[in-house]
């Protein structure tokens, strides 16, 4: 209404904004998580902390222990701040491990918003519960063989070791088997598993004489990874083989009866 002010230019005020949002990736996980083979899996959530400016993809990725599901969680203007779940899960290997061992997930960020790109998140630390136990399969332990013929069991490992594992074959001076070791010095009858070849069996042959009613096959392991240097293997018990194909019975049981 003053003719005085009215139009008057006024000079612009210059105000600095201190912002209070820091973007980052905000991981919430219990303070300890299990995972086990072959069962128990656990879970984390991940969100932002701020609004991205564009798409922003957060990987996860385990480290050979275990594997994390979803491997990418992608948030945008419309669900950054809505928590995602990773589900990890311990990979079921065939190696004897111990309980416990610790296992990690990683992750990494990728994007439009320069300022998640690149940024570094806290992994999540678990532990992980094994269920392979070391051992050696013996098929069959009670082997009916005819008078004077040959029977055939097999070795196999449960699990795949991390060196070669020798089996050592000990039969009854009796008894005649078809190996022999080139793996120790023995030359004693042996069977030699590696990492790659542990689940596939191998077989022995056994020759019984006629006038024998029973003798045994015992096993031996002196080379290997400490879990199998550990590990009794089964005695393999030869006895006559009925009309049945069936082991005959000797003194109405099968067990080691005679002096060894």
């Amino acid at each position: 209404a003053d003719a005085g002010y009215d139009g008057l230019i006024v000079g612009d005020l210059a105000v600095r904004v201190t912002d209070n949002d820091v973007a980052a990736v905000a991981v919430s996980a219990p303070a300890s998580l299990a995972i086990a083979e072959g069962g128990q899996h656990a879970s984390y959530e991940v969100a932002l902390a701020t609004q991205p400016r564009g798409e922003v993809t957060v990987y996860a990725a385990g480290d050979g222990q275990s594997r994390a599901d979803p491997a990418a969680l992608t948030f945008d203007a419309t669900n950054w701040n809505s928590p995602q779940v990773v589900t990890v899960t311990a990979i079921d290997d065939a190696v004897d491990e111990d309980d416990g061992q610790a296992t990690v997930i990683n992750h990494a960020v990728a994007g439009a918003d320069e300022r998640y790109r690149g940024q570094r998140v806290a992994a999540i630390e678990l532990t992980v519960a094994d269920n392979d136990t070391s051992g050696v399969d013996v098929t069959p332990v009670f082997l009916g063989v005819p008078d004077g013929g040959v029977g055939v069991y097999s070795l196999v490992l449960a699990t795949q070791p991390q060196t070669s594992v020798v089996v050592d074959i000990l039969p009854d001076t009796r008894l005649a088997v078809d190996v022999v070791c080139a793996a120790n010095d023995e030359g004693t009858a042996c069977r030699v598993f590696t990492p790659e070849n542990w689940n596939m069996p191998q077989q022995v042959a056994v020759l019984r004489p006629a006038a024998l009613l029973q003798a045994f096959i015992d096993h031996e392991i002196p080379s290997g990874e400490a879990r199998y240097l550990a590990v009794d293997v089964a005695t393999v018990t030869v006895l006559p083989e009925g009309d049945d194909g069936l082991p005959q019975e000797v003194g109405s049981i099968y067990l080691p009866l005679v002096a060894r």
